[in-house]
Order: C-alpha cells, then sequence, then structure tokens
C-alpha cells in the first residue's frame, strides 16, 4: 500500500491505495527514487537551457517579440522529449496490459522523438552521463 501525497490536480489525493494501481509519473520528475527520470530531466534541462541561450544570442534585447522567439527555440528543443518521456512511461507500465507490438510500436515512438531521452530512462547509462563524442 502506498498514500497518494495531497496535489490539487490528483484526485487520489489523501487516499492509500495498493502500490500496483498507483499511477507512475508519466512526466519527468527530479525525484532521488527515479535516478534514470532524474538524468533525462537533468539532460533536457541543459538542452533547452542551451537553446534558449542560442536563441537569446541571436535575437538580443529585451522586447517581447525577442524573448516570444527564444522561448519558442526552447519549448521546440524540449517538447519530443517530454513526449518521448510519457510515451516511455506508459509503455512500461504494466496496467494498461498492451501487447508486445503495442510496447514496440511505442518504444518505436521514444526513439524516433528522442533517442538520448530513451536511453537515460532505459537506464543506458547507469549512474554516469554518456561521454560526449569528440568533437561535440
Amino acid at each position: 500500500m502506498m498514500t497518494i501525497t495531497p496535489k490539487s490536480a490528483n484526485p487520489l489525493a489523501g487516499h492509500t491505495v495498493p502500490a500496483t494501481l498507483a499511477r507512475p509519473p508519466l512526466c519527468l520528475t527530479d525525484e532521488p527514487l527515479d535516478r534514470p527520470g532524474t538524468q533525462a530531466l537533468d539532460q533536457l534541462v541543459e538542452r533547452a537551457c542551451e537553446s534558449y541561450g542560442i536563441a537569446r544570442h541571436y535575437h538580443p534585447g529585451g522586447d517581447p517579440a525577442a524573448l516570444e522567439e527564444a522561448m519558442r527555440h526552447t519549448l521546440a528543443s524540449a517538447a519530443g522529449s517530454l513526449v518521448a518521456a510519457a510515451l516511455h512511461r506508459l509503455a512500461d507500465d504494466p496496467r494498461p496490459d498492451l501487447t508486445i507490438d503495442q510496447r514496440l510500436y511505442l518504444d518505436g515512438l521514444v526513439v524516433d522523438l528522442d533517442l538520448e531521452t530513451a536511453e537515460y530512462l532505459s537506464g543506458a547509462f547507469g549512474d554516469q552521463p554518456p561521454v560526449p563524442a569528440p568533437g561535440a
């Protein structure tokens, strides 16, 4: 059994449900018990910050159009990763009773959306970050 922590958006807040019915987080979180999720989130934040910095460099100034353009680039750099993370978590969830073919289809979508996020969430890097390619 596990107790769901109170959150306004969670309909199960404050109720105790069997652990088998508790929903795994579909989004990336900075949870100590979810090391692959934390690593994936860290690389996504790094990628988004880099994208934002590049966009701000080429669109300097504090005018709203420049800020909007920088945010557009930031969101575009993160969107595929966030969807990939949610699909990966869904494919790993045993409760929908997905067939092997359905799981493989979702896994293929995850890899197509963001291979690096898929690798982090699969634990491919263990506790270590990947070694950058030469010249990267």
